[in-house]
C-alpha cells in the first residue's frame, strides 16, 4: 500500500507510464532518451525491492516443518523440511503426535493425476490444536483432536442438509484435495475434526480416523 501511495504521488513514476511514442521524435531526432531511461531504471529497482520486502514478509509468517510429501504423480514420498502459512479463516494449526498411514495413501500415490502437487500424503492424524484461524469455533488452542479423511463439506446441499454429507458432491479430502497430516505441524480444515480423549493412546488412536 505505501508502494502504490508513492507511486501515484511520485511524477516521475507518472512519467515512466507515459506513451512509449512519446520518446518516437527524439529518437528520430538522434536524441538520447536518458531521463527516461534513467526513470525506468529507478522504477525496477523500486519494484525489485518491494517483492523482495513481501518475500521476506511471507518467510517470516510461514512454519517450519518436517512433513511426508508426493512431489508428482506417482513420485517418490520424500520426508522433507518445508514451510506452510499460518491457519487462514476456518483452519487450525495442529501439532501432530500420530498419524497412521492408510492403503488409500498408496493409492493416492500411485495415481496418474492429482488435484494437488506437491502434495502431504495422510489422513489419521492425531494431536493438538496450536493456533486457529478467523472463524473457527468447534475447537480451541489446547484441545486434542483428529484429522480424518473428510476435511470439509460445502454444508449447503441437499445431502449435507440430510445428514449424508460424506456423499457431498464438493467435500475436501485430507491427503488427497487438500493437504493431510503426515507430518510434524499440519494446517487442517476444522469442520470435521474430531475431539480425542487424553487418555487414549496417540498410535491406537490414529486408525479409528480414517
Amino acid at each position: 500500500a505505501l508502494f502504490g501511495a508513492y507511486c501515484s504521488a511520485t511524477p516521475l513514476f507518472r512519467m515512466s507510464h507515459a506513451p512509449t511514442d512519446m520518446s518516437a521524435a527524439a529518437r528520430a531526432n538522434g536524441a538520447p532518451n536518458n531521463r527516461q531511461n534513467i526513470v525506468l531504471r529507478i522504477f525496477n529497482l523500486m519494484l525489485t525491492s518491494c517483492l523482495m520486502v513481501e518475500e521476506w514478509k511471507r518467510r517470516l509468517t510461514e512454519i517450519k516443518r518436517i512433513a511426508a510429501v508426493l512431489s508428482a504423480p506417482r513420485g517418490a514420498v520424500e520426508v522433507r523440511e518445508d514451510r506452510i502459512a499460518e491457519p487462514g479463516p476456518g483452519e487450525v494449526l495442529v501439532r501432530l503426535e500420530a498419524c497412521g498411514i492408510c492403503h488409500s495413501d498408496v493409492f493416492v500415490a500411485g495415481l496418474e493425476k492429482l488435484p494437488l502437487v506437491p502434495l502431504t500424503l495422510g489422513h489419521e492424524g492425531i494431536g493438538h490444536v496450536e493456533s486457529v484461524g478467523a472463524g473457527v469455533t468447534n475447537v480451541s488452542v489446547g484441545d486434542r483432536v483428529g484429522i480424518t479423511f473428510l476435511a470439509a463439506t460445502c454444508g449447503e446441499c441437499e445431502l449435507c442438509r440430510s445428514g449424508r454429507e460424506r456423499y457431498c458432491a464438493r467435500q475436501l479430502n485430507s491427503g488427497f484435495t487438500v493437504h493431510g497430516a503426515l507430518a510434524t505441524l499440519a494446517v487442517v480444515r476444522a469442520q470435521y475434526l474430531a475431539r480425542i480423549p487424553d487418555a487414549l493412546n496417540a498410535a491406537e488412536a490414529a486408525p479409528v480416523c480414517c
